[in-house]
């Protein structure tokens, strides 16, 4: 994974979400039935964030935050609003 180049605003996060799974047992799945995963780990946070810190796993709300591609890298900026929890095992 590259350096973050985004440096958030106020109470936005950006995170680096989980690869989606592409088998379920002996079954591969087509990328278009695959849900997109909703986990990932924070990799940035803007200025007014207290929740979560870089390192930290979290999940969100289905069909928030924007996601951003710069070159080879894939992030998602998300408000602090739109996080619901963070997960154990973080790091």
């Amino acid at each position: 994974m590259s350096t973050c180049p985004l440096l958030p605003c106020a109470d936005y996060y950006v995170l680096v979400p989980d690869a989606a799974p592409t088998k379920t047992g002996h079954i591969v799945l087509n990328a278009a039935y695959v849900a997109p995963s909703r986990t990932g780990i924070v990799v940035a946070t803007g200025p007014d964030t207290t929740e979560l810190k870089v390192g930290d796993r979290a999940a969100w709300r289905p069909f928030a935050g924007t996601t951003v591609e710069i070159g080879e890298g894939r992030w998602l900026l998300l408000q602090a609003d739109d996080i619901v929890c963070r997960l154990e095992g973080g790091k």
